[in-house]
C-alpha cells in the first residue's frame, strides 16, 4: 500500500515535470493548457507551485493532453519550427 501510494506520487511529479517544460516550450497560458486538459486554472497553478497534484480522475486527462500535444511538439522541433496544435 505505501509502496503503491510512493508509485503514484512519483508518477504525478513526473506528470507535472512534463507539463512545466511543455508550457515552458510552447509559451501557452496556464488558461489555454488548463482549458485542453478540463481542469481550472488555478488547479493547473496549484500543481505547478506543488500545493497539490492531480487527482486520480485528472491524471489520464493530463496524460492524454501530455501525449497529444507533446508527440506534435516534438515533431515540429525536428522539423525546425514549433507548432503545438493538434493535428486532424
Amino acid at each position: 500500500m505505501i509502496n503503491e501510494k510512493v508509485e503514484r506520487s512519483k508518477m504525478l511529479n513526473e506528470q507535472v515535470e512534463r507539463l512545466k517544460e511543455f508550457k515552458k516550450n510552447s509559451g501557452w497560458t496556464f488558461q489555454k493548457i488548463s482549458n485542453l486538459i478540463g481542469v481550472h486554472s488555478q488547479s493547473l497553478i496549484n500543481w505547478f507551485s506543488g500545493y497539490s497534484k492531480p487527482s486520480r480522475h485528472v491524471s489520464p486527462l493530463v496524460e492524454k493532453f501530455l501525449k497529444k500535444y507533446s508527440y506534435n511538439q516534438a515533431k515540429d522541433q525536428k522539423k525546425g519550427n514549433f507548432r503545438p496544435i493538434p493535428r486532424a
